[in-house]
């Protein structure tokens, strides 16, 4: 059985599956198509960005609802691609904190990278996750990213205080800190945004996984 995260990987083998017909085999990320554009480092305001479908586990509408105590802090814009059967809660929940001016749900896009491109910091309120390819492509573009430490593979995507911050899922304030810790400092979201781009290089890039792939099926 191939997995495609180190979590997974662990959990199936918890469950009794043999281990030695495990293996892991990361997601795989065009870094030619996801590249660093020239981000102004002052943008007002700074725009925060989601990618995922409307699902309960991918915990968009916990994003919306703590997006007024990043707003007490910092100018922020959020906006959310992608569509789902929470659209509807989505928008109601926007209405009812009165965001209708700082979050702007974009819809489904064809394209992501043109959206990464134009934000600064990608967020994400999961609370579970298979691997995090839409973070491995937001870190492709040179964004760091604050998510929480949801199952599945985004401890393996973000490496906390060096690409990004991976918050305890319990600790909604740390993750409102880290946020806005990352709005306020232009220079730390660039280190941060040059290590995530260089950690997806080496580690989820469409040669490396060629690679893995070629090492596995040789192995059989």
């Amino acid at each position: 059985m191939v997995c495609n995260s180190a979590a997974t990987y662990d959990a199936v083998r918890r469950r009794g599956y043999p281990e030695g017909r495990l293996r892991v085999l990361h997601n795989g990320i065009d870094a030619e198509e996801f590249r660093p554009p020239s981000r102004p480092p002052h943008r007002n305001p700074t725009r925060l960005i989601c990618v995922a479908s409307l699902r309960p586990e991918k915990g968009v509408i916990r994003l919306v609802q703590l997006l007024p105590a990043i707003l007490s802090r910092h100018s922020v814009e959020l906006r959310i691609v992608g569509d789902g059967v929470e659209r509807g809660e989505i928008e109601q929940a926007i209405r009812h904190l009165g965001l209708q001016s700082a979050v702007i749900l974009l819809g489904p896009q064809r394209l992501v990278a043109p959206f990464l491109n134009e934000a600064d910091v990608y967020v994400s309120a999961a609370f579970v996750e298979g691997f995090g390819i839409a973070v491995a492509e937001a870190a492709a573009s040179g964004m760091p990213a604050v998510v929480f430490a949801a199952p599945g593979g985004l401890s393996e995507v973000v490496v906390d205080g060096h690409t990004g911050f991976v918050i305890s899922s319990s600790d909604e304030a740390a993750f409102v800190d880290a946020v806005v810790r990352l709005c306020r400092d232009p220079d730390l979201r660039n280190r941060m945004g040059l290590a995530a781009r260089q950690h997806v290089i080496d580690n989820f890039s469409l040669p490396v996984v060629a690679g893995d792939l070629e090492r596995l099926f040789s192995s059989e």
